[in-house]
């Protein structure tokens, strides 16, 4: 039987074949499309040699993409499956209760006993989502977790290609962080126009109900990037200015939309996403305005709320609202007002305590519960209230995100939260008199900073967390009497800490770092 397939097979072959439920056809769509218009960047060693002028992956088999002319579907499976590379699994619970799913593992281990099998969790949990051909026999299968709670589509996508191809994670991630600096620069050249594009394509939504469910859906999809892919990366080279912009298309556009009872859940959660990301943007830019921040956040608030009050257990509306108490939160704090910050960050605490108690395996519930005891720590610091409870507030805001790295390990923004909890505790140390035992915090917490630097130097923000430790430390030793540690401490930083103000002058944290230790710099750098 496997002969004659393998006889009777189309003549093309495929990189890889993407095995999945028809229920996740939407993302699997999206999947498809991302991998096969990936390139690889330059210098991962040798291409294959029909992908060798586009250093694209190649063809990517998924069944109705290319069975539109199948005059026998089972036959047309099989065949894929002989010629494809990989199997990619993606995983879900829909996934695990296929029967097509499992017998597509089965056929390709059967066939390629040597051939890698990739999975790519994108719901549910492992035990949940895996289907019983990836595992059975105590096997475990190369596995991306595309969820925003596991590696996140950038990194897990990363992973599937690093799988794929055969290639190193850490230097696929390396080049391609490389090349995207370079892509940001061409990309901020072309918002204006998309953004045109969004604003026409809200137009034609007037016109028509029926067209104005598809268009607004693109927009919104735009609108997403905007904030979200496009922020992130024009945050990671630093280019604030051009993110100021976006900012300013995306509020227009949600402006507009005074109705919300007009407007579906998603539309609401989104929308309070972009709120929310916009009114930290101007809290964190030098220029920014900070009235204009606290109206965002509180329209983003009347929304979630809405949404809340409408179907109260819903995780999604709990969380969306509690994001919105803890922005007006910050916002109140930013301000003094110390008062109103309780009330926002105790309601944020509740909140996603609420969410925890729902499900303790809800990763995002755990991680924002650990927030919110965070907060209400550094509450008591700024206020120079009960340092006693500021101790307890840290201590168990650290092993909430302890508790989230064991489930997670490599994921980067547990180790960031872990590194500013032990800041934060050594801060409450110091107010009680224990100095060496918060210097011993401040020791952990940089040494984390730096396993994240090492791990990505371009990343600006791990720079940032790098050197707010250098500072904390140097003024810690200076307490101590160890003022030649703290000497060489702020040497090796201040060229750091410069070159990275210089990369982007309109940002206000970046300037602040530097001043602060060109300060402390006035007392031990020679």
């Amino acid at each position: 039987m496997e002969e004659d397939d393998k006889e009777n097979g189309a003549q093309s072959s495929f990189r890889a074949f993407i095995s999945y439920s028809h229920a996740d056809a939407r993302l699997v769509r999206k999947l498809h499309s991302q991998l096969e218009a990936y390139r690889l960047p330059k210098g991962l060693g040798e291409i294959s040699a029909q992908n060798a002028l586009s250093h694209g992956l190649g063809k990517i088999f998924r069944d109705r993409e290319y069975l539109s002319v199948a005059q026998d579907l089972s036959s047309t499976v099989k065949d894929a499956l002989v010629q494809s590379e990989v199997l990619l699994v993606v995983c879900s619970p829909n996934a695990k209760g296929s029967h097509w799913v499992e017998r597509e593992i089965q056929y390709f281990r059967n066939f390629h006993p040597d051939r890698p099998i990739l999975a790519a969790l994108v719901e549910g949990e492992p035990g949940e989502a895996f289907p019983l051909a990836l595992t059975e026999g105590g096997m475990e299968p190369l596995a991306a977790d595309l969820r925003k709670e596991g590696d996140g589509w950038k990194l897990g996508f990363l992973k599937l290609v690093a799988g794929i191809v055969g290639v190193p994670l850490d230097a696929l991630v390396q080049r391609d962080s490389q090349r995207q600096t370079t892509r940001v620069m061409a990309v901020t050249g072309v918002v204006g126009f998309f953004a045109l594009c969004m604003m026409a394509m809200a137009f034609v939504a007037i016109q028509a109900r029926n067209e104005a469910q598809f268009q607004q859906g693109q927009a919104e999809e735009f609108v997403g990037y905007l904030v979200g892919d496009l922020r992130t990366e024009l945050r990671g080279v630093g280019r604030l200015d051009v993110m100021r912009k976006a900012n300013e298309r995306a509020l227009a556009y949600y402006q507009a939309q005074e109705d919300l009872g007009a407007l579906s859940p998603e539309t609401l959660s989104q929308r309070a996403r972009v709120l929310h990301a916009i009114g930290e943007d101007e809290l964190t830019t030098i220029g920014g305005d900070h009235f204009k921040a606290g109206e965002i956040f509180a329209e983003a608030f009347r929304g979630t709320e809405a949404g809340l009050r409408e179907n109260p257990s819903d995780p999604k509306r709990i969380f969306d609202h509690a994001q919105s108490n803890f922005w007006l939160g910050n916002h109140a704090y930013d301000s003094g007002d110390w008062d109103s910050t309780e009330t926002f960050f105790q309601a944020y605490r509740e909140l996603s305590a609420q969410m925890y108690r729902q499900d303790e395996t809800d990763l995002t519930a755990l991680v924002e519960t650990g927030y919110a005891e965070g907060n209400l720590c550094t509450l008591e610091l700024k206020r120079d209230g009960d340092m006693q409870l500021a101790r307890e507030r840290c201590t168990e805001s650290l092993k909430l995100f302890q508790e989230a790295r064991r489930r997670e390990p490599n994921n980067a923004g547990h180790i960031v939260n872990i590194a500013n909890r032990y800041a934060w505790l050594a801060d409450a140390l110091v107010r009680t008199g224990s100095l060496i035992e918060a210097r011993r915090e401040r020791l952990k917490g940089e040494l984390l900073a730096q396993e994240l630097r090492e791990r990505e130097p371009e990343n600006k923000d791990w720079q940032y967390l790098w050197l707010s430790a250098q500072i904390s430390l140097a003024q810690n030793e200076r307490e101590l009497g160890l003022a030649e540690e703290a000497r060489k401490r702020l040497q090796q930083a201040l060229p750091v800490s410069q070159a990275l103000s210089a990369s982007d002058p309109e940002n206000g944290d970046w300037k602040s770092q530097l001043e602060k230790i060109t300060e402390l710099g006035g007392n031990y750098v020679k």
